[in-house]
């Protein structure tokens, strides 16, 4: 079911939700649309939520609501249900989206050991290359602790593979 914005007596009904979960009296909510620039009387304020008919809501006093109740658009015109299943549509995709960023992390993280590996094991210039790795890791186990540190564990890697290779030709 796609999520629809409620009707007007929809809205009021949440508004009223809003300042009672709050334990704010109309003087009050009167009071705190005021501080955010948008004064409107207490009077108004039960007509909206219990008026017959009820009193419509400007687009200016929308706004001012999601300011006041620290709450979104969405979360203002839309009913509870209709927000998480929202939120639930939303963090599928999200977790999609991260997933792949992973999966090319990932992809981008062995390409790299892969690299520094070929770099280590250069005849011109590896073994300056496995020097300058060592001691990053030494720095990187020193200054931070070998299981704290993110460098270390992959240089270490990267050491290993180096020394798999060298022991394989």
């Amino acid at each position: 079911m796609n999520a629809e914005i409620t009707p007007e007596d929809g809205l009021a009904k949440r508004i009223e939700q809003l300042r009672t979960d709050a334990g704010w009296s109309y003087s009050e909510l009167s009071r705190r649309m005021g501080e955010v620039g948008c004064p409107i009387e207490r009077s108004s304020l039960q007509k909206i939520e219990k008026g017959s008919p009820r009193r419509k809501i400007g687009v200016n006093e929308l706004i001012a609501f999601t300011t006041v109740f620290d709450k979104t658009f969405a979360e203002i015109l839309l009913t509870p249900g209709e927000v998480a299943r929202l939120a639930y549509k939303r963090d599928v995709n999200d977790i999609r989206s991260v997933s792949w960023a992973k999966i090319e992390a990932d992809r981008k993280h062995e390409e790299l050991i892969e690299r520094l590996v070929d770099a280590a094991l250069d005849e011109e210039w590896g073994s300056e290359h496995r020097q300058q790795l060592a001691a990053m890791r030494d720095h990187a186990e020193e200054t931070t602790g070998a299981d704290d540190s993110i460098t270390h564990p992959l240089l270490a890697e990267v050491l290993r593979r180096v020394a798999e290779r060298t022991e394989e030709e």
